[in-house]
């Protein structure tokens, strides 16, 4: 992937963002997220734990692939009702499908 400049310093890079700049903007991002406030309780760590510990990795493992760090996912958005602490609206999922399904939702 051709270097292109950084959209806020300018300095090259091989994403939009110079490195300092996607951990800054990412830090933007969660300290406004509606689940900013969410993610920081001891019962979404408990319930986070649960869905880990229930689903035992990647419920997408079956479209092969996986990669990155487990994360949680809410099946039905916070912003669009969905219940965050519900077990039955949380899966497992990889980064890299994660960041799949995020973008073609």
């Amino acid at each position: 992937m051709p270097a292109r400049p950084c959209l806020d310093c300018g300095t090259l890079s091989a994403n939009s963002r110079c490195p300092t700049h996607q951990r800054q903007r990412g830090q933007q991002r969660r300290a406004t997220s509606p689940q900013a406030h969410i993610e920081s309780t001891t019962t979404w760590q408990r319930i986070r734990t649960l869905a880990r510990r229930r689903d035992n990795g990647c419920t997408a493992a079956h479209l092969g692939d996986c990669r990155g760090r487990l994360e949680v996912h809410h099946l039905q958005a916070i912003s669009k009702g969905g219940d965050p602490y519900n077990l039955d609206n949380i899966t497992t999922l990889c980064q890299h499908h994660h960041r799949t399904l995020e973008r073609t939702t």
